[in-house]
């Protein structure tokens, strides 16, 4: 497909940009969280943070779609550098994880009625976050952050109640600049359904950029594409029910 080529090589020239983030990419946003937590709210950041604290409370860290485990790190990830401008500082990535391979996985959540950004549109904005945090300056901090929050070397900055605390049974945690990375598109079932079609009627078509369909027609690129549901409360989700 077309599409999906044009925004494949989108992403390549990102990486290749000087789009890094000029402070540390890897934060802790634990005070966030609890901050969050418990709030009765349909803000997409709250959502976030929601759905952070489930699965590092219910699942060890790991969302699972479809049985896949993403070991979700960190959120609200800053991937542009500050000094561009007041649009692109706030730039930041929902949800942020990894998978046993070493690919990262950028989620980009909706609630459950946001009938503004459509799930094309959404899939835009991952992959513009996917391609500055792949940066080689962004990749070498997300690591260096990794590794120091998995051993513990800095635990003054930590804190003493992490919900990030909860790390999987994986034999290395690493991010292989390498992998086949990808962008997730996170939301309840209700919000796909409000773009399934137009004003008109007409499909959207934006489900033909999952990857499982552009396998089933020999599309695929060295990019994992795809649409997920999930209940901002629970700890797991599920690969979305593709239109026929």
């Amino acid at each position: 497909m077309l599409m999906r080529r044009v925004l494949f090589e989108e992403l390549q020239r990102l990486r290749i940009s000087d789009q890094f983030y000029k402070g540390e990419v890897f934060l802790n946003r634990d005070d966030k969280v609890n901050e969050h937590r418990h709030r009765d709210s349909q803000d997409e950041e709250v959502l976030v943070y929601q759905l952070y604290a489930a699965v590092h409370e219910q699942t060890q860290g790991e969302l699972r779609i479809d049985g896949t485990p993403i070991w979700l790190f960190s959120c609200e990830v800053p991937n542009q550098g500050k000094e561009l401008s007041n649009r692109t500082k706030k730039r930041r990535a929902d949800l942020v994880g990894l998978r046993q391979d070493g690919s990262l996985v950028v989620f980009e959540c909706k609630g459950p009625h946001n009938s503004k950004d459509s799930p094309l549109f959404s899939v835009l904005e991952g992959m513009d976050y996917l391609g500055c945090l792949l940066t080689e300056n962004n990749v070498t901090r997300l690591n260096q952050g990794l590794q120091d929050w998995i051993s513990q070397q800095r635990p003054q900055a930590l804190g003493d109640n992490r919900f990030s605390s909860a790390v999987p049974d994986w034999p290395s945690f690493a991010i292989d600049p390498l992998a086949k990375h990808g962008v997730i598109v996170l939301a309840p079932q209700t919000y796909f359904d409000l773009h399934i079609n137009d004003a008109n009627g007409r499909s959207q078509d934006w489900w033909l950029l999952s990857n499982r369909f552009a396998s089933s027609i020999n599309s695929a690129l060295d990019l994992d594409l795809d649409f997920a549901t999930v209940d901002f409360g629970q700890g797991s989700a599920d690969l979305l029910k593709l239109p026929t």
